[in-house]
């Protein structure tokens, strides 16, 4: 019966070898890419997205890093913020597209798209100044990660799931913005690609990135030898067009709201807060001083002509009442 079992078990993976040397299809998938494509969570609002293993590797690589290098997280602790930021994000980028894409009455919001892109791009849902924008910051990431590994360093750190040099955090990255236009920054890397040539540090860090990547299945089936078509710059490109989507749809919410709000319905807030104040029991008044706050503040006193809470009060004063009050002191 063994002897039996064995035979059909080889026959049957020969007759799997076969068909993949004759279709061309990977039957057998190595398992790095099997790890990496590990779904870890599924968010559904309006459709069905899973995320990757690969996108919390990305996570980490992008930020991630910084949390277990200076801020002493260790890798389980920083893989969950990650992982929580990446359903966070996911979620809001589900509503919010079904929002720009059908437009939301009750809060205000029009529809908005892109007609230049078709759903599902997140594309549609940006501006050419907003897509331009998330380019930028794509593609400056990989040149902050090409200048973090442009120094010899002989220290390596390994976590459980990546292996990569220790690797400082560019100093000068927010000056540097100050002084480049990002259109033709982002124009001169999608003409040029990346300097990975011009020395040997450059050439030193290409190298060393693309080990990192290579490592984490990251270089992507569509990789040519340059960092333009790598997964990598793909998902990072993804992550700062769902960012600003996310900022767009915020903001969009908060002109919703204050396109409603009118001195008349303020005030009528304010009217319905202080008649229910003035029920209050002395013990609900006392328990509602401990908790005040410019969100939740306290409009009526239990104790006639006396006042029991103010909150972050401010009075501008001149240059003559400032002289007198250190003339007091």
């Amino acid at each position: 019966m063994k002897k039996l079992l064995l035979k059909l078990t080889t026959l049957l993976l020969a007759v799997v070898i076969g068909m993949a040397g004759v279709s061309g299809c990977n039957f057998i998938t190595d398992d790095t890419e099997r790890n990496i494509n590990q779904v870890v969570a599924t968010v559904n609002i309006n459709k069905q997205e899973n995320i990757y293993k690969k996108d919390l590797i990305v996570g980490y690589m992008n930020y991630g890093y910084i949390y277990t290098q200076y801020y002493g997280y260790d890798a389980a602790r920083t893989y969950k913020l990650i992982l929580n930021g990446l359903i966070e994000n996911r979620i809001v980028v589900q509503v919010a597209t079904d929002v720009f894409e059908n437009g939301d009455a009750e809060s205000g919001i029009e529809r908005t798209v892109n007609e230049a892109y078709a759903a599902p791009a997140l594309e549609r849902y940006l501006t050419a100044d907003e897509i331009t924008e998330a380019k930028y910051y794509s593609y400056k990431s990989i040149n902050d990660l090409l200048d973090s590994y442009s120094e010899d360093k002989s220290k390596t750190e390994i976590t459980d799931t990546l292996i990569f040099d220790v690797r400082t955090v560019p100093t000068d990255a927010k000056n540097a913005e100050k002084d480049v236009d990002k259109e033709e920054y982002v124009e001169k890397i999608e003409n040029e690609g990346f300097d990975v040539s011009s020395d040997e540090y450059k050439r030193g860090a290409f190298n060393k990135v693309i080990k990192l990547l290579k490592a984490n299945d990251l270089l992507g089936k569509d990789y040519d030898g340059t960092l333009l078509t790598t997964e990598y710059l793909k998902q990072l490109l993804k992550n700062n067009y769902e960012s600003q989507l996310i900022s767009n749809y915020e903001e969009a919410i908060v002109k919703g709201i204050k396109d409603s709000l009118t001195y008349e319905k303020l005030a009528q807030s304010y009217t319905d807060k202080l008649n229910e104040q003035k029920e209050w029991s002395n013990q609900e008044f006392v328990d509602a001083l401990s908790s005040a706050s410019a969100t939740s503040p306290i409009l009526y006193s239990n104790q006639e002509g006396k006042y029991g809470y103010v909150y972050n009060l401010l009075l501008g004063i001149n240059d003559y009442q400032s002289k007198q009050i250190e003339e007091l002191q």
